[in-house]
């Protein structure tokens, strides 16, 4: 799999967060537009990729207008702000990273769904690994090359899961003092 063509909506913690861990593995991802009304955030994901003036937008709108620009898309706008981006960027062919919740309202959950299973798209959000699905499942029957578990938020919080202790895994604190 070659790198992978990444445009960001909604710079905020998460969609900067997401915007250093593409930038710290340039081998895998480059991210090539960013949409974030707050000037300050836009410019962080701007100058963190080099992105040109013309890549940077106000609104995620212009940024769709562009039409299919990358491959995948990390929606980590407000919450109820997801469904609508959501819908644009499948019917525009992007594979989705779908920061948490997906959707307000169960009904939009579902129309997100059915929308990128009819139009063959792959999104991801936030699943309760070790629970709902295991990290195995993840890489052999779902086709994940890697996976990201963060976890916590003061002190670490070990999931007591299966692999958890395995060389490149660590606790969310740990991560976060890397970046």
């Amino acid at each position: 799999m070659g790198r992978l063509k990444v445009v960001i909506m909604g710079a905020g913690g998460r969609g900067c967060g997401y915007g250093r861990f593409c930038a710290e593995h340039p081998d895998l991802y480059e991210v090539v537009a960013v949409a974030e009304p707050i000037d300050a955030r836009r410019n962080y994901i701007k100058e963190l990729h080099n992105l040109p003036d013309e890549m940077c937008f106000l609104d995620w709108k212009d940024l769709a207008a562009q039409g299919k620009i990358a491959d995948i898309c990390f929606i980590c706008m407000q919450d109820a702000m997801h469904y609508e981006p959501a819908l644009k960027c499948i019917e525009l062919g992007y594979h989705l990273l779908l920061e948490k919740p997906m959707a307000p309202t169960p009904r939009e959950c579902r129309e997100i769904t059915e929308a990128a299973e009819a139009k063959g798209v792959k999104f991801v959000t936030n699943a309760i690994v070790g629970r709902a699905i295991t990290v195995d499942e993840l890489i052999d029957e779902e086709g994940f090359e890697a996976v990201f578990i963060g976890t916590g938020a003061g002190l670490p919080s070990f999931m007591k899961i299966p692999g958890e202790n395995l060389l490149g895994v660590c606790s969310a604190n740990e991560y976060l003092t890397r970046i």
